[in-house]
Formats: structure tokens, C-alpha cells, sequence
């Protein structure tokens, strides 16, 4: 599975907002995928949006309301991360 991600500053937070199937901007589905993206961005709070209309336009677990309010989703550089590969490890040096 494949999903378009982006890192972006709010108020001084950096925060992941990711562009999956709406189906999965819900609780549940969206809970499952959240801790599935986390080893690619540790420690960084994640927000799922929807790009769909007419379709629930986000799902987090903080209040994303401010956030998605100053959102340009078209400005957004994105980045297709595959949840299908495990996250780059950097915590091993290669020699």
C-alpha cells in the first residue's frame, strides 16, 4: 500500500499529513494505518486527510481543525511512502 505524505510546520510543530483513500479517514482503519506510518516518521504526530469530496475531511488523534484550516493540500510536497517496505533504519551503521 502506497501513500502520499508530507511533512509540515505548524505553529512550530512539524507534523506528517497523509492522503489516503478516504476509507481510511476514519477511526479503526485510520488508527491501524497511523501506526503503521510511524516507523517512517518516529516521533511525529500524524494527521490523515481526505482529499474526496464529499467524504469526512480528516482524521487524527489531536485536533486538527487549525491546522487543516491553513492547509494548501495542492502545495504540499509530497512524498509516496510504500507501507509494503519497512522504514529506512538508520540506527545501524553499514559497516
Amino acid at each position: 500500500m502506497k501513500i502520499e505524505c508530507s511533512i509540515v510546520e505548524f505553529r512550530g510543530a512539524r507534523i506528517v499529513v497523509a492522503l489516503p483513500h478516504s476509507s481510511y479517514v476514519r477511526p479503526g482503519a485510520g488508527d491501524g494505518l497511523m501506526l503503521r506510518l510511524q516507523p517512517h516518521y518516529p516521533g511525529l504526530p500524524i494527521v490523515l486527510v481526505s482529499t474526496q469530496p464529499g467524504t469526512v475531511p480528516s482524521y487524527s488523534t489531536f485536533d486538527a481543525g487549525p491546522l487543516l484550516a491553513s492547509l494548501d493540500i495542492a502545495a504540499l510536497d509530497l512524498e509516496v511512502i510504500d507501507l509494503d517496505q519497512p522504514a529506512f533504519d538508520d540506527s545501524e551503521l553499514p559497516f
